[in-house]
């Protein structure tokens, strides 16, 4: 899987995208650390750094899921933040649109998009 997960001592879960991503890969991450509403509320925050992604392979519907899977998470935890590294202008843009069906409906989320750490 070219996304890499790490579990922070602070409770802080990690994901490094490297080479091609692709939905199954964003939707395997994230169905792994949402696997019981026991993970998703022991999580203080994600950092999600799309800094060494090459090619992301993923439709607008996709995307919509990976953030619905996302939204739901934050239903269970709501004082989870996420924070994406998105420095190439595609994966800036495709945050961008992850943050407006995930964090912008409910508007009670913090996510914040960046290019550089």
């Amino acid at each position: 899987m070219p996304i890499f997960i790490q579990y922070m001592e602070d409770n802080g879960v990690v994901f490094k995208g490297e080479g091609i991503v692709t939905f199954e890969d964003f939707y395997g991450a994230n169905a792994l650390i949402y696997s019981s509403k026991k993970k998703i509320k022991e999580i203080s925050y994600q950092m999600v750094d799309l800094d060494s992604i090459d090619k992301i392979e993923l439709s607008n519907d996709e995307l919509e899921q990976v953030a619905h899977q996302d939204k739901d998470a934050f239903g269970v935890n709501p004082d989870m933040r996420i924070a994406i590294i998105g420095p190439a202008d595609i994966t800036f843009g495709l945050a961008r649109v992850w943050d407006a069906y995930a964090c912008q409906m409910d508007s009670a989320q913090a996510c914040e998009i960046f290019r550089n750490r």
